[in-house]
């Protein structure tokens, strides 16, 4: 399941979340996916929040820096270095998943 698909203006996995937040019953398939480490959780949503907005031509492009940039300026949140780093590292991760 994509929980980085949007669904209007919020992800898949914020629609769960605010269900689980509402009824205190963990969806199923939030439940699948296991937890964020501490911390993490905020680069996690940004990478799930660029990823879903990538460009998709003959194969899914990469998250550039200008994507981070105005994703940053849009969303009102200031990434640290390391986070950035971390984000391409996890589109390096999810690239290669997809290509094979």
């Amino acid at each position: 399941m994509k929980l980085a698909r949007r669904v209007g203006k919020k992800t898949r996995r914020e629609h769960l979340e605010a269900h689980w937040k509402a009824t205190g019953r963990k969806p199923k398939p939030l439940r699948d996916v296991g937890e964020c480490p501490a911390g993490f959780d905020p680069v996690w949503r940004a990478f799930c929040r660029l990823s879903s907005a990538r460009g998709v031509g003959m194969a899914n492009e990469p998250i550039s820096y200008a994507d981070i940039a105005a994703f940053q300026g849009v969303a009102g949140v200031r990434l640290r270095p390391w986070q950035v780093e971390l984000i391409e590292r996890l589109d390096g991760l999810w690239l290669g998943m997809k290509h094979g």
